[in-house]
């Protein structure tokens, strides 16, 4: 599954992002996240993507993206492990 983050994306909470990880990742399958540079995701990349996500409404640096991105994905493992986020 090839997922481009892009502000017009679909915009989820964290139980949302928990639930999609745990549906489009338990049949073996690879997930591919692709995020743009400065100018975004070409047109071309934005149709080849299966599903489009946006972290906000707010604009980020890519460097900050790929933290804030890297975050949530371990913010939801931990969910989906069972274990507690938030103490």
């Amino acid at each position: 599954m090839i997922i481009a983050l892009t502000e017009k994306g679909k915009k989820m909470s964290t139980t949302e992002f928990t639930t999609f990880l745990d549906n489009n990742s338990t049949h073996g399958e690879e997930i591919v996240m692709i995020i743009g540079g400065p100018y975004g995701l070409h047109e071309s990349i934005l149709n080849l993507a299966n599903f489009q996500l946006s972290l906000s409404a707010l604009t980020f640096t890519h460097e900050m993206a790929r933290l804030i991105l890297l975050e949530q994905i371990y913010r939801a493992t931990t969910i989906l492990t069972g274990k507690q986020y938030h103490y």
